[in-house]
């Protein structure tokens, strides 16, 4: 749900990301009035990553802002095992022992 640019990055001054991780920009979730795209569009786009609906998926972003968008848009997309890691990458970061790539 992170930029690609903050996402990619293995500097880890508030970039890269947690290990096994996929990321789809919550941008590409949403239409151009800000609301989540309709089911079909969702499920055509999930299509591009290996996402199970049936299994559990956790979203986060930077600081769990945007990673609500993602979580919105795959429950609309039928994903119903869903959760919200609120303190995203930020939280996630700054633990010495985490490995961060």
């Amino acid at each position: 749900m992170r930029r690609p640019q903050e996402f990619n990055s293995g500097d880890h001054n508030g970039k890269g990301h947690i290990p096994g991780a996929i990321n789809i920009p919550y941008t590409e979730m949403i239409d151009i009035y800000g609301n989540t795209k309709n089911k079909s569009d969702l499920q055509d786009l999930l299509k591009n990553f290996d996402l199970d609906p049936t299994k559990e998926t956790v979203t986060y972003c930077h600081k769990g802002v945007t990673a609500a968008i993602g979580y919105a848009a795959l429950g609309e997309a039928g994903f119903d095992k869903l959760r919200l890691y609120d303190g995203s990458w930020s939280e996630f970061s700054s633990h010495e022992k985490t490995k961060k790539v």
